[in-house]
């Protein structure tokens, strides 16, 4: 693991699996570093947990430990995390136990103290901790929520040096809720505009949807925590009602991107190399379909309000696969259809097709596979641009 000395949010921070690639992880690393300084660590994998403490004159106040949802290796890029964790009782002891040695050997006595704690076959060990409570909504929302205890405002009380607290008392949970973050993200382009975020704020559970783009901002994969297009927070009693809530708003909002970007055009029909939407399984069925080469038939560009017709691939829309935003494939298609004015026909209705009729194939698959929702949309607009150029030379 490389990192900066003197960051947050995961800037800089990368796995490194070759001797080969440890100078240039370095030098990005120190790029993001006040001090132009990086620190290399051993790689550990396992699950990582978030904790935050209160410390008054050297005794630590558990205040909440977090499952982390960690993705887009080799970087380390937290889709959301859910309060408390669902790891088994004995796990998070050790791990608070590792936590509460490590905020004693660096010196915390009075603030407040954070820890990612990662839990290897040989036990929870230290990440990193940090003399400050969290960041990525967990502190000041997901806590709060679960709980009903102002933890912000009993650390505010630590750090203005007034009477030592009854952390016990200040911080006894009003209720035992569970509350779950998670983020949405955007693949590389330009915004257009944000759809569905009204909608997504109505979805029972939902407490709060931040978003953090607007149009004309650029967008690509994120590569650390502060790079997300926007996060929502859910809470309720069963947790599992409250991680489906989250999700259900992220996949509601919808970060639509202006057509005809060559960024957008080179990740979903070009050279760029970077994982798709569904990971692993959609990398191989794109190769399927790909090798296939199906009726591709562009008819005519179309109009602003024009239908487009799209070549069913009944095996695609029988796929079970769900996106980097828990989203079914067969929903994202369904929904792009109906927000960018295109519909399903079979293979003989498109081949016997008008010569004015506006039809895609291959084009909207592969850019579905590897965007999901936001790629198979960005087709059908594509489609709509005057001289199109490199998504319609997909579909050529």
């Amino acid at each position: 693991m490389v990192k900066p000395v003197d960051n947050m949010g995961a800037r800089g921070v990368i796995r490194v699996d070759a001797p080969a690639d440890l100078s240039a992880a370095i030098e990005r690393a120190r790029s993001h570093s006040r001090s132009g300084r990086a620190v290399v660590e051993e790689y550990m994998a396992g699950p990582e947990l978030s904790i935050d403490a209160l410390v008054c004159e050297g005794r630590v106040t558990i205040c909440g430990v977090a499952d982390r949802d960690i993705h887009f290796p080799p970087f380390f890029v937290e889709m959301g995390h859910t309060l408390p964790s669902a790891l088994p009782t004995a796990v998070v002891a050790d791990a608070t136990e590792v936590f509460c040695a490590a905020v004693a050997a660096v010196g915390i006595r009075n603030g407040a103290a954070k820890g990612d704690i990662i839990i290897p076959p040989r036990g929870a060990k230290i990440g990193e901790v940090a003399a400050r409570l969290s960041g990525g909504y967990m502190s000041g929302w997901t806590y709060p929520y679960a709980t009903g205890v102002d933890l912000t405002g009993a650390g505010l009380e630590i750090a203005v040096g007034g009477p030592a607290p009854d952390l016990e008392g200040h911080l006894e949970p009003r209720w035992r809720h569970v509350s779950a973050e998670r983020a949405f993200l955007s693949i590389p382009g330009s915004v257009h505009s944000l759809e569905g975020a009204e909608e997504a704020r109505r979805l029972g559970s939902v407490r709060d949807l931040f978003l953090r783009v607007g149009g004309g901002d650029h967008v690509d994969l994120p590569t650390s925590n502060v790079e997300k297009c926007g996060n929502a927070i859910a809470c309720d009693p069963d947790r599992d009602v409250a991680v489906e809530a989250a999700l259900a708003a992220t996949q509601t909002v919808v970060v639509r991107l202006a057509s005809a970007n060559d960024r957008t055009d080179a990740f979903l029909f070009g050279d760029d190399q970077r994982a798709g939407a569904f990971g692993d399984a959609g990398h191989h069925l794109l190769s399927k379909l790909d090798a296939e080469r199906r009726l591709r038939l562009p008819r005519a560009h179309a109009t602003a309000n024009d239908v487009v017709s799209v070549v069913a691939h009944p095996q695609l829309m029988e796929s079970d696969l769900r996106d980097w935003h828990g989203l079914r494939l067969t929903a994202a298609a369904h929904r792009a259809l109906e927000l960018g004015r295109g519909r399903l026909v079979a293979p003989s209705a498109a081949a016997s097709a008008g010569s004015q009729t506006t039809c895609i194939d291959h084009c909207f698959w592969r850019a579905l596979l590897r965007g999901s929702l936001q790629g198979a949309l960005y087709a059908l607009d594509r489609v709509r641009v005057p001289g199109a150029g490199s998504a319609n030379r997909c579909a050529a």
